[in-house]
């Protein structure tokens, strides 16, 4: 009986083995791969979307009144107004820099621009400069403030003008 009990474990090994080995094993790994990656998959996306929007940029929605107390406390911001050269003449931010978001080579402006600066970003409302902000945000500008209520904003709070 000890012999048979030994045949038997040895001959259950031996069917063990060839059930690990056969082909529908295989399969059913390459199934469990596959169902791991599926699920990794989503949480990776995630993790490096977080990585970048990390390391990407920093937006700030301001109102014309932060905007004029910004100026006042932090004299290295830059000031980009976005409208075109028309509505600039009729009056603008002091040492504000006139970049139509209009023009052609409008983009290709902003990439000359030092991405570490602060910069507040507008226009008359926020359209065009909300367009401008999401192409700073995306080509790597750090320090970005959108003034939410635009030039009319500005004009509206009385606050000062240069023509």
């Amino acid at each position: 009986m000890k012999k048979t009990l030994n045949q038997a474990l040895t001959k259950e090994n031996e069917n063990a083995e060839l059930i690990f080995k056969s082909p529908q094993r295989e399969d059913l790994k390459g199934m469990h791969f596959h169902m791991r990656i599926k699920t990794l998959l989503p949480v990776l996306v995630l993790l490096f979307s977080s990585f970048i929007a990390l390391n990407a940029q920093n937006k700030t929605e301001v109102d014309s009144k932060a905007v004029s107390v910004l100026l006042q406390k932090d004299k290295m911001l830059k000031v980009i107004d976005v409208r075109t050269p028309e509505e600039f003449q009729n009056g603008h931010i002091k040492d504000a820099i006139n970049l139509n978001i209009r023009d052609s080579i409008a983009f290709s402006k902003i990439d000359k621009l030092d991405r570490n600066q602060k910069y507040i970003v507008h226009c008359r409302t926020n359209h065009r400069s909300g367009k401008a902000v999401e192409y700073m945000i995306q080509h790597g500008f750090k320090n970005i403030y959108q003034m939410m209520d635009g030039f009319t904003g500005w004009e509206s709070n009385n606050l000062p003008i240069q023509k």
